[in-house]
């Protein structure tokens, strides 16, 4: 009854008609919790999971400090006033793990979700759902981290317990599956990862509806896999989308709205539409450092292909930077070596010798391929582009002999990751045609040119940027050898 009325206290609170005006969520939140601790003295375990869903909310308004503030004091009260090994207790670990997870402290939330593993499985076994739960987000954490194979397995033991006839629970799997998606993407393994994607997207329009921000999220990721696989109209539609349904639903600055502003960036820069991708980039980028400030993950994730873009506009200068602030972040919140501390060596490496530094540009590519082989899935294309610049590099600097094993091996990584027809490999077969203009038989250049335009046609994305570089070389070439 304590508990029914109190909420009834809150409820009223949100009604304009009873209060005369319209009240924001955060201020609702701070009367809420006043109520907690004054109606509810006595109860500390009401106000512990009371606190803990607060604190949640807070979390997802991105109110960090008040967030943390309340799951830690709910987590407190239930350590004083339960068994240690309460899955009440547990609730609580994974609550502060999450908030640890979005102010990108990565270890500490790893310790929590295992914390609040063992203490599940020990009360309620490895087949209930809520242990499920704790393996899924527990997955997060690794993954985010580079550990792939661990969070695979995590994944896998969360979807064989979710995945049940009947749909008990549908949301927790199509949590699973997004999530499952997005380190499937960045294994390498595109088409698993657009599946499982789709089934996510399926059971949340389904359950809540085509417009909720749940199906923003996942269509995202597809955006993803789309631009990956050479689809570029379709991962804009799909982008798009997804930036539609999260500014209706969330609000223009919502930290999730920059994910959809990323990828939609991705895709035009991709395109050439540089003007477009930069605004589109300066908008995440602002969300991001407005919620996160300045050396957050989330920052991290846009500074490259901001940074492409600016290279892309001619300001090399400017570029740099972007660079080299996101190798000085991905140092400093993954000082093991992460996957992003190899895009942001090539990036710099790439903008250096486009400034004419070519030994230090050289050295950054050739780093950047050494992280990546050694953190990157075999079969992700990604290991493709640091090949191909690491040899473009060694052959502007007359190494013919050390440069062509990286070309090749960059167009056969890519037949291999992405398919014979991808857009990718008419590059590096254009490269391989710059090889031979220089250091080989001239006689082949023309048939290497003419199998890159090829493949570029077959790729069936005429806009890409390469298809439209290797087509205009392709036509030079013609035209002069007539």
């Amino acid at each position: 009854n304590q508990v029914a009325s109190f909420m009834e206290g809150i409820f009223a609170d949100l009604d304009p008609t009873a209060t005369g005006r319209a009240q924001s969520p955060e201020l609702i939140l701070d009367r809420g919790m006043t109520k907690i601790e004054q109606e509810l003295a006595g109860q500390p375990l009401v106000q512990a999971r009371l606190m803990n869903t607060m604190g949640i909310v807070y979390l997802n308004l991105d109110q960090l400090d008040r967030a943390r503030e309340l799951i830690e004091k709910g987590l407190e009260m239930r350590r004083t006033n339960l068994d240690p090994n309460h899955p009440d207790l547990a609730v609580s670990l994974n609550a502060l793990a999450w908030y640890e997870y979005r102010v990108s402290r990565f270890k500490q939330s790893q310790d929590l979700h295992q914390d609040a593993l063992a203490i599940q499985e020990h009360a309620l076994g490895r087949s209930d759902p809520r242990v499920a739960v704790t393996a899924r987000q527990l997955a997060r954490v690794h993954w985010i981290q580079g550990h792939f194979d661990i969070a695979d397995e995590l994944y896998r033991r969360a979807l064989d317990v979710l995945d049940t006839p009947g749909g008990r629970h549908d949301l927790e799997l199509a949590s699973a599956l997004h999530w499952y998606g997005i380190l499937l993407i960045d294994q390498g393994e595109l088409n698993s990862a657009e599946a499982v994607l789709e089934r996510a997207i399926a059971i949340r329009t389904r359950i809540l509806g085509p417009d909720h921000p749940a199906v923003g999220w996942p269509l995202t990721e597809l955006g993803r896999v789309q631009h990956y696989t050479g689809r570029l109209d379709a991962a804009e539609d799909t982008f798009n989308r997804s930036l539609s349904i999260l500014e209706a639903s969330l609000g223009p600055d919502a930290r999730d709205v920059g994910f959809p502003l990323n990828g939609l960036a991705e895709v035009l820069r991709a395109q050439g539409r540089v003007d477009e991708a930069l605004a589109l980039f300066e908008r995440a980028l602002a969300i991001r450092e407005g919620i996160h400030g300045s050396n957050d993950i989330e920052v991290l994730w846009t500074l490259p292909g901001y940074g492409w873009a600016v290279l892309s506009s001619g300001e090399a200068e400017g570029a740099q930077g972007l660079f080299e602030r996101a190798l000085e972040i991905s140092r400093t919140l993954f000082p093991d070596g992460h996957f992003f501390e190899s895009v942001a060596e090539m990036g710099l490496g790439m903008t250096l010798r486009n400034r004419g530094m070519e030994v230090e540009g050289r050295a950054h590519l050739e780093r950047s391929l050494e992280i990546a082989e050694t953190l990157v899935p075999n079969q992700h294309a990604w290991l493709g582009w640091p090949m191909l610049e690491v040899g473009l590099a060694r052959l502007d600097a007359g190494d013919c002999a050390g440069s062509r094993d990286y070309l090749e091996s960059a167009v056969d990584h890519w037949r291999s990751s992405l398919g014979p027809d991808h857009v990718y490999v008419a590059r590096g077969l254009q490269a391989l045609a710059h090889w031979e203009a220089s250091c080989g038989d001239v006689e082949r250049v023309g048939s290497l040119l003419s199998e890159a335009h090829d493949v570029a046609v077959r790729s069936g994305v005429p806009s890409h940027l390469i298809a439209i570089d290797v087509t205009a070389e392709f036509e030079r070439f013609t035209a002069g050898s007539r």
